[in-house]
Formats: C-alpha cells, sequence, structure tokens
C-alpha cells in the first residue's frame, strides 16, 4: 500500500497502523469467504 520512503515521509505511525488493520482485515475477509465457497461446493 505504501513504500518505505512514503512511510517515512508522508504518512504517521497511525496511517501505518490503519494500513495494517486493513490488510489483516482483508486477509481475514478472504481466508473467510475461501473457507465459505469450498464448503457450497
Amino acid at each position: 500500500m505504501a513504500t518505505l520512503q512514503d512511510l517515512q515521509t508522508v504518512y504517521s505511525l497511525e496511517d501505518s497502523w490503519d494500513m495494517l488493520e486493513i490488510i489483516t482485515i482483508d486477509s481475514h475477509n478472504q481466508r473467510t469467504w475461501s473457507k465459505f465457497s469450498h464448503e457450497r461446493r
């Protein structure tokens, strides 16, 4: 979502934590959807 340069110059620490949260939730949702899709087959 952002380069190291961006994190050092543009974004704050809070922005970094927000991006990490988005990545984590997205990953969880993809795993959950994958399990659901396989169960429906």
